[in-house]
């Protein structure tokens, strides 16, 4: 997996995730439902680069949360 194509992935969840997705979910499940992509493509990142290249990305995602 490519780590640059990776961080640009994970920047584009994370700005559907905090812009588009919001309008999608009905008004009556916008505290229950919170997406995570991020946390998830970080989970797979671990799968796949390594636990030291997903604990940078997490910790950097994370931040900007």
């Amino acid at each position: 997996m490519n780590v640059r194509l990776a961080v640009f992935f994970m920047f584009l969840l994370f700005i559907v995730e905090s812009t588009i997705i919001p309008w999608l979910i009905p008004d009556a499940l916008y505290g229950r439902l919170v997406p995570q992509f991020v946390f998830v493509f970080v989970l797979y990142a671990a799968l796949y680069t390594g636990r030291h290249t997903a604990l940078m990305l997490g910790l950097s995602f994370g931040l900007l949360q």
